[in-house]
């Protein structure tokens, strides 16, 4: 039971960290460095707290795709036969909580075109 409540927070919270994560991307070219470093340090101050109860990011740029761990939303044409089936992009990361998996990488695959 508390396994499942931990697990079930820590995917609450993984929200936040998306928006952190939107907030630093959106940031434009000219914002202020310190802004920029000072909301990285927060981000990376919450994430180092989760990985503390057991989270981690699950390994997704350029490995095979694997449908355990990895959500195929998008497809891209490649001609190099070894990007086939191949993570090209992470659009959204995913998560596990010790060996559970709280949330699958949403992933843009490669498909070779023929």
């Amino acid at each position: 039971e508390l396994a499942r409540l931990k697990g079930a927070l820590v995917g609450e919270l993984l929200e936040v960290l998306d928006n952190l994560d939107r907030s630093l991307q959106a940031l434009p070219d000219t914002a202020d460095d310190s802004l920029r470093q000072g909301l990285q340090l927060v981000r990376d101050q919450f994430f180092e707290t989760l990985a503390r109860f057991g989270l981690w990011e699950v390994d997704a740029l350029d490995a095979p795709f694997d449908p355990r761990v990895h959500e195929a939303v998008a497809t891209a044409p490649v001609t190099d036969p070894a990007r086939d089936g191949r993570v090209l992009a992470v659009l959204k990361p995913g998560y596990r909580l010790g060996e559970q998996l709280i949330r699958p990488a949403m992933v843009q695959v490669g498909r070779l075109e023929r």
